[in-house]
Formats: structure tokens, sequence, C-alpha cells
């Protein structure tokens, strides 16, 4: 283990030995020793085809295809290749076209805003990513709100809140990326 004193951060860089050698350069906190186990576990689980993917998004998380009608590219989704190219056991798509994180309403599905679809997240998601913000910004009518905002109306609020949730997940096994 080599730390090297940044200005008051401490970094480390841990070898894990697994059939591979993987290493992990990261800011020395307590708990380090139980997200490196993690990861050894995650990496033995992933090589066996045992990880569970979910990825709520929008659009993109879709894979709709804005050149053809906005119709979903099936097995060219980075939701399909990643299923692919990391043998997951399950992936699960919960990409919504137009989505945005805040609450709002489209087509009549009052459960189109990001926050509003966290609990359609399964529980049995080893891995949970997490796409958005474009809309919020490109077409949304949401107010941006200000940094103390606890609302899922304002633009910041519903952050606050989505990353409240996302400490939960953590904090059940789900790691956030």
């Amino acid at each position: 283990v080599k730390s090297t004193d940044l200005g008051g951060i401490t970094t480390e860089i841990v070898p894990v030995f697994n059939d591979n050698f993987i290493f992990a350069i990261g800011v020395n906190y307590e708990g380090l020793v139980d997200r490196l186990k993690k990861v050894e576990e995650a990496t033995s689980k992933l090589r066996y085809g045992k990880l569970n993917y979910c990825a709520l998004g929008d659009s993109i998380t879709k894979g709709e295809n804005s050149l053809d009608n906005y119709n979903p590219m099936y097995g060219q989704r980075y939701t399909d290749l990643a299923m692919d190219y990391f043998n997951f056991n399950k992936v699960t798509n919960l990409g919504k076209g137009g989505s945005r994180i805040t609450r709002h309403t489209q087509d009549g599905d009052d459960k189109y805003g990001m926050i509003d679809r966290l609990d359609t997240i399964p529980w049995d998601t080893d891995i949970l990513c997490i796409f958005g913000g474009t809309n919020d910004f490109g077409h949304g009518d949401a107010p941006l709100g200000t940094p103390n905002d606890r609302t899922v109306d304002t633009f910041w609020g519903a952050c606050h809140v989505l990353c409240e949730k996302l400490i939960e997940f953590e904090k059940e096994g789900i790691e956030v990326v």
C-alpha cells in the first residue's frame, strides 16, 4: 500500500489479487477494505454471470433512434451491449424517452419522471446506472430551484431526493454507477 498526502487528502493504491490484477485508487476513508471486498465479490459474480444490472434513464437509456421515428434499437442499446459484454444474469432497462429527473406527467403517465420511478428498480439489482438531466434542461419546465430545495418539483430538490435514495440503495448492497 502506497500513500501520498495531497494537501491533507491521502490517496492509496491498493492491490487486490483475484485471477486478474485489479487496483483501486481512492481517497482513504473508513470502509475502504469493505469496498474492496465488494469489488472482489462483484468481480467473481460477474465472471460467473450472476450479477443483475438495472438502468434508469431517458431515451438514451431506452435506446430510441431519433433518425427512425424514435423506435427502440433493440440489440444495439447500451444495456443490450452491456448484457453481452459483461455476461450479466439480468438487465432491466427502465428508460423512457423524454423523461426528466424531476416529477412530471407525460401522455397521461404520472410516473414519467425518474424520481417517481425509483420504486420500479428491482431489489435484486446488483449494479444500478442512472442517466438523466438532459431533458430537464433541454425541454423541461420544472424550475431550477435552489440548493436548499427538497421538493421533487425543482431540479435541485429532485437531485437531492435522488441522491438520498441512491444512498439507501448503496446501504442495501446495490452498487450505484
